[in-house]
């Protein structure tokens, strides 16, 4: 899944950033680091609505492959890269802990139940119309 590398860039940049003197590495970095957020944001929405009709069972087995599967790149990402975050001052343990937090809140994110409950559709149906035309209760405002 690209969302794992996604989730692990959230914490290697802003090493990476930390472990060079080049401001237009660390401009970078700080670029890099404000995609990855937005990518993330975006995935783990749309990863929430795939799960959303999932029964238990399959739903539990998804969870712990992912799990699997970003231990891994997390061991994977310190091995290749381990001068980067030795340079930033960050070790081992915080490198995986800082992974696992992230990693923590945005699984959070993909869980059916913490998806957003509206939907365009859903809001300009439910909502009355505001004077642009748009609900009141639509992603891009209208009626306040």
């Amino acid at each position: 899944m690209l969302v794992t590398a996604e989730i692990i860039a959230k914490v290697y940049y802003p090493a990476l950033r930390a472990a060079t003197r080049s401001t237009i590495l660390q401009a970078l970095c700080e670029q890099i680091v404000r995609d990855e957020r937005a990518h993330v944001d975006f995935q783990t929405q749309q990863l929430a609505r795939l799960r959303a009709g999932r029964r238990a069972g399959p739903l539990l087995l998804t969870r712990a492959l992912h799990r699997l599967l970003f231990l891994g790149t997390v061991l994977v990402v310190w091995l290749g890269h381990r001068r980067v975050f030795e340079a930033s001052g960050m070790g081992l343990v915080r490198f995986w802990r800082s992974c696992w937090t992230e990693f923590g809140h945005d699984l959070a994110a993909m869980e059916p139940e913490t998806r957003p409950r509206w939907s365009w559709r859903i809001a300009t149906a439910a909502a009355p119309a505001g004077a642009d035309g748009r609900g009141a209760g639509s992603p891009l405002g209208g009626g306040a």
